[in-house]
């Protein structure tokens, strides 16, 4: 969980995904499912995050990073209720 208004340091999901990537691209790897809900800037930055974050543990260049997203959208992997 990331809470940026219960503490002096603001601790946003992306912070935590930036800080999880190793974990979060495990869970990726074998068939877990991104949830995003929130504000569209902040849903936005979510999907930078997991991008990066999905480039940094796979050893992906940037091409292969979008990639890897539009096909985790495609198999409907990422679900989002952005507002």
């Amino acid at each position: 969980m990331a809470f940026s208004r219960d503490q002096a340091e603001k601790i946003y999901v992306q912070h935590i995904v930036a800080q999880q990537a190793n974990r979060i691209a495990a869970w990726l790897e074998r068939g877990a499912s991104i949830y995003i809900c929130g504000a569209l800037n902040m849903g936005q930055a979510v999907q930078d995050a997991l991008q990066d974050a999905l480039a940094t543990e796979n050893n992906l260049d940037n091409d292969a990073a979008v990639a890897a997203m539009a096909d985790l959208r495609r198999n409907k992997r990422i679900h989002k209720d952005l507002y």
